[in-house]
Formats: C-alpha cells, structure tokens, sequence
C-alpha cells in the first residue's frame, strides 16, 4: 500500500535526466506530455530514493482537487510514495482515496514526470490524471477539511495555476514542492488545450 506524505511539502527533481532513464527506474507504461522536470543538483554524496505518484483529480464539473496547508503557505496535488516495483495507478487510487476519501479511476497514461535531489534525498514522481466517482452534488462542495488538517480545495486549472504562482513558500521543500507541481498543472493544461488529452476524456465519457 502506498503511503501518503502528511504535509503538503514533498519532494522531486534531479539532474539530467532523460525519459529512457524514468522508465528504467519505475512501472511507466506511456508518458504522453513533456517527460521530465529537473529540481535540484546531484552531488557526491548518498542518496536515498524514492518514487511518487501526483493525481490530479477532476470532478463531475471539471474541477480539480488542491490541498491547501496554510501555515505552510502553497499549495500540493493529492500524492504517495509507491514501492519501486507498485503498479502506478493503483497506487495513485489508495493514495487520493486515503488523503481526500473517495473514489477515483486513474487514467493509465502519465502525463509527465519530475526527478528531485535535495538534502540526502533523491525523489522521481510521475503525475496521472484521475476521474472521481462520485455523484455530481458531492463533488460540488468547494473547499472541505481533508487529512491531518490539510484543506482539500475544488478550483478550476486556471486558478488552480494562479494560487500556485502566487504562493510563498518559506522552506526548502516547499519551494520544491511549488515549483513541482505547478509544472504538473500546467502540463495538464496544456494538454488539455492542445488535445493531448482528447483519448483519455473520448474513453471516460462514452457512452
């Protein structure tokens, strides 16, 4: 089972990295976007690894799931740490079902991928989009308290993209965790105008 971070701040990013190298390191079946996203700088010094998966969840409106940390000031996408060899998507379910409480079918597709060195930490995280299965006046409810405080928040992309420019985060990790994410919103985004997506959407919602 997958476990889910307790903060918004998280990690990734790394060095160099290529899509051969990401799929090498983790059960990737097809990246469909711009691949890889590079925080941090490798250095001569230990590492220990792990791998992540991001979910951006859309509800019956199309609106997206952010968790909002307050005293932390930014904003994260739903998340996990999977083992090396966990299948992606159902790792992905457990994780938003675990940290938003309900339901979700990730789409088997990653839509990019972002690789962190920072600390003694060496993070790959791979973000999927995911359906949720719920009825359209439960997933209407804009803002509710979610796990351990954090504030599950139902806003459209293009706020969702404003809220992460604007937010400040006073830690390393957050930083990271700004900069990670934002990316991944914004290559869902892209996407999403560009077509990128169309399969996924045609699969969901035929009829």
């Amino acid at each position: 089972m997958p476990s889910t971070e307790l903060s918004v701040e998280e990690t990734m990013g790394g060095a160099n990295s290529t899509a051969r190298e990401y799929q090498s390191n983790a059960p990737v079946k097809q990246v469909i976007g711009n691949y890889s996203k590079v925080i941090g700088q490798k250095e001569e010094r230990t590492y220990t690894n792990r791998n992540a998966v991001r979910i951006i969840v859309i509800n019956a409106i199309g609106h997206m799931a952010v968790l909002e940390d307050k005293d932390k000031s930014y904003y994260s996408l739903p998340n996990g740490i999977v083992a090396y060899d966990a299948d992606h998507q159902n790792a992905g379910e457990e994780s938003v079902k675990e940290q938003l409480g309900c339901e979700v079918v990730v789409y088997e597709e990653c839509i990019a991928a972002a690789e962190e060195w920072r600390g003694d930490l060496h993070q790959q995280s791979f973000c999927y989009v995911a359906r949720m299965m719920e009825d359209k006046e439960k997933t209407e409810l804009l803002s509710v308290e979610g796990r351990d405080g954090l504030q599950i928040m139902w806003v459209e992309v293009n706020e969702a993209i404003g809220m992460m420019k604007k937010s400040k985060p006073t830690s390393e990790l957050g930083k990271s965790v700004r900069e990670r994410d934002l990316f991944f919103v914004k290559e869902y985004d892209r996407l999403l105008w560009s077509g990128g997506l169309r399969a996924m959407y045609d699969d969901w919602f035929k009829v």
